[in-house]
């Protein structure tokens, strides 16, 4: 199902990449303080973001049952109005294309806009596997579907061959890149140039650059700093380098805390600003 119309989405009509912001899952004993997380998203609604990534890597995707991430992102949809975007997790095996279909038809009955599909576990990789699967799930799938090219951390960047490969796929909306390289990111870019592909930053210090161009942001960073986030947007649109150079500056701090300490410090600056981050289940 191609997903085209992402002009529409910018809740504030301004010609600037959108924000969204990837959500943390705050656990609590062997359950999820839904009520918390709801919290965080009226949090983020108020402050003006562009949309919510639900059971990403940042919350904890790979601890969640198909039951837990379907009760998040229907609490996300009864909490948001349909003018802020909701991305679910894929949590089946894309390569399964039986099973990934049927997940994304429940992230769809959840009510999703878009799903985020991740190649298999590093150990598992085959690109051309995960070329396929993207090409079979986007032709049929109930709603718009994103590519995943997680942290180098994670798994090992894509080749430049594989990246041809995923944007030449007419039905796919788009891809999320967490690599951190301007490069690899300007490549999603020149491998796709047609209408309706996004290009979203997975990678905050990227996102705080004049380039290069991307259609958005999905950043972890943006649930705690919402409203640097929208600053940089709005710099990024305006072409003011010299606002997203002090915006850098001031996120410094928390973006080398994240880099050190990982998800349990996101969670914890959360906490600090009386937001739910919720316990770690890993």
């Amino acid at each position: 199902m191609p997903f085209t119309d992402w002009s529409r989405m910018g809740r504030n009509g301004a010609a600037q990449p959108l924000v969204l912001a990837a959500l943390v899952t705050p656990f609590r004993g062997e359950g999820i303080d839904v009520e918390g997380f709801e919290e965080n998203i009226r949090y983020l609604d108020a402050m003006g973001l562009d949309g919510v990534l639900v059971a990403g890597t940042t919350g904890e995707r790979e601890q969640l049952t198909h039951a837990e991430r379907d009760l998040l992102v229907r609490s996300a949809r009864a909490v948001l109005d349909d003018d802020m975007l909701i991305v679910g997790g894929l949590l089946a095996d894309a390569a399964d294309i039986d099973e990934a279909m049927a997940d994304l038809q429940q992230l769809r009955e959840a009510g999703a806009d878009l799903a985020l599909v991740a190649p298999p576990p590093p150990e598992d990789v085959d690109e051309e596997v995960y070329v396929f699967a993207l090409s079979q799930l986007s032709a049929d799938a109930p709603l718009g579907v994103l590519a995943y090219q997680p942290p180098s951390y994670r798994s090992r960047p894509f080749s430049q061959k594989t990246i041809r490969a995923i944007g030449k796929i007419a039905g796919l909306a788009g891809v999320k890149d967490s690599v951190g390289d301007a490069d690899l990111l300007a490549s999603w870019r020149k491998g796709a140039p047609r209408d309706g592909w996004a290009v979203f930053a997975g990678n905050a210090d990227l996102f705080l650059s004049p380039t290069p161009q991307v259609t958005g942001g999905i950043l972890a960073l943006a649930s705690a700093e919402p409203e640097l986030f929208l600053a940089a947007a709005r710099a990024r649109g305006e072409k003011d380098e010299a606002t997203l150079r002090i915006l850098r500056s001031e996120l410094g701090p928390l973006l080398e805390r994240f880099r050190e300490e990982g998800l349990p410090a996101l969670k914890e600056m959360l906490e600090e600003r009386g937001l739910f981050g919720g316990e770690m289940r890993r």
